[in-house]
Formats: structure tokens, C-alpha cells, sequence
């Protein structure tokens, strides 16, 4: 997979340099996964958080240091997306059991609602088929 850069070439800082995060795959599981391999990514800043991660380029970096970090990159990259999938998966799971939870209660509530006011309603008398009982004296 390649990385795309966020900002165009003529953009670039000289010192950081921003990255889309793949599709599918989540900063903190990226973040986590490339520090194990010795190195640091840092996130993007508020509404980019969840769209960039960024990479220090400061200094004198050999190639041997940009590869090594593509290749640990390329690397973590498939267990990045497995955990990716897999939160996904429950955030899907979590949206379902929210929106059938709403629903369920919206049904309740309407039910609670209609009982209620059918207790609130004044008898309106006995039916027209009822006759009154008439006692005789014998």
C-alpha cells in the first residue's frame, strides 16, 4: 500500500510531514504497533485526527532510516487493518443494539401512552345490549 501524502509537494514542511491514514485503519492501533518497532508517528490536530497521522522529518535522516520505517510501515499495515475491521465491526454492532434500543422504548413509551390515556377516558355507560335486572316479590 502506499502512503499519500496530505498536502502537495510544494506544501511540505521541513519538518513534519502529514499522511492519510489508509482506509479502515485507526491512529491509535497504527501508533501503537509502529512504536513496538521503535517508531513514533504523531496524530492529527482536531477535525484531522481521525484522517492524518504525521511523521517527524527533522534532522539528518539517513535513507536507511526512511526505509526501515516504510518497511515497518508496510509491516504492521495488515494487523492495522484486522484491528481496524474489528473495531468497526463492534461500532456497527454497538449502532444496532442503540438503534434497537431506541426503538424498542419508542414502541414502550407509545404503548405506556395509549394505556394511559385509555385509563384517563370517563365510562360512558353500560353497553346497549345490557338489561337492567329486575327482582320481583313473589
Amino acid at each position: 500500500m502506499r502512503m499519500r501524502f496530505y498536502l502537495r509537494e510544494p506544501l511540505w514542511s521541513s519538518t513534519l510531514t502529514a499522511f492519510r491514514l489508509p482506509e479502515g485503519v485507526y491512529y491509535d492501533h497504527l501508533h501503537d504497533l509502529l512504536r513496538e518497532r521503535g517508531y513514533v508517528i504523531y496524530a492529527g490536530q482536531a477535525q484531522l485526527a481521525e484522517s492524518l497521522f504525521r511523521v517527524a522529518n527533522m534532522g539528518a535522516l539517513t535513507d536507511a532510516q526512511i526505509d526501515g520505517f516504510l518497511k515497518a510501515f508496510e509491516a504492521v499495515l495488515p494487523e492495522v487493518q484486522k484491528l481496524g475491521a474489528e473495531r468497526a465491526g463492534e461500532m456497527d454492532r454497538l449502532q444496532q443494539d442503540r438503534t434497537e434500543r431506541e426503538e424498542r422504548e419508542k414502541a414502550e413509551a407509545a404503548i405506556a401512552e395509549a394505556e394511559a390515556a385509555g385509563a384517563l377516558k370517563a365510562p360512558t355507560g353500560e353497553e346497549p345490549s345490557a338489561k337492567p335486572e329486575v327482582k320481583t316479590q313473589a
